[in-house]
């Protein structure tokens, strides 16, 4: 019988050891969180209701091991002041289960002195291949997406929970 991928990844932990984490801060986004490596910037448009929004987003990509993403976007002030807090956090889980897969878990949280709301949800694809762990915020007009998404001993780690915390505002 062969192994199959999350065992391998048990097996082979001690030899891999935890990932190297380093600050990063992005300026634009006005945030700094610790990642596994040096990420790569990603920028997409996307056509919504309210327009054309961008959206940015820090990679760094371990391959099959995992996806460590942090990302951000602004939304015009007519789209915030259209919906309560809650119904936009709503929607972008609403959008992650869509394109990745089932909700396994979703808790309300809060960020920073002055209680932003957010979410922290757990996705997992219908093959259970993969986990998908994103804790979510809205401050003011910016929507910020904090994701790991790789094997389910990975991004149920410890290491993860650290990645997820380490999220700060800058600005």
């Amino acid at each position: 019988m062969t192994p199959t991928l999350p065992v391998l990844l048990l097996l082979l932990a001690p030899a891999i050891g935890e990932p190297k984490f380093q600050e990063f801060n992005s300026k634009d986004g006005g945030f700094k969180v610790l990642m596994p490596g040096k990420p790569v910037e990603r920028i997409q448009e996307q056509k919504s209701a309210a327009g054309i929004l961008k959206f940015t987003m820090y990679i760094v990509d371990l391959g099959q091991m995992a996806s460590y993403i942090a990302a951000f976007n602004d939304f015009p002030d007519k789209v915030i002041e259209a919906l309560p807090v809650a119904k936009h956090l709503d929607n972008c889980r609403d959008g992650n289960i869509k394109s990745f897969g089932k909700l396994i878990s979703e808790k309300k949280i809060t960020f920073g002195r002055q209680k932003h709301s957010g979410r922290e949800i757990l996705l997992e694809k219908a093959d259970k291949t993969a986990q998908y762990r994103a804790r979510i915020y809205l401050v003011g007009n910016r929507l910020y997406q904090i994701v790991l998404v790789g094997p389910r001993e990975v991004v149920q780690a410890d290491t993860a929970t650290k990645y997820l915390e380490s999220f700060q505002l800058t600005d």
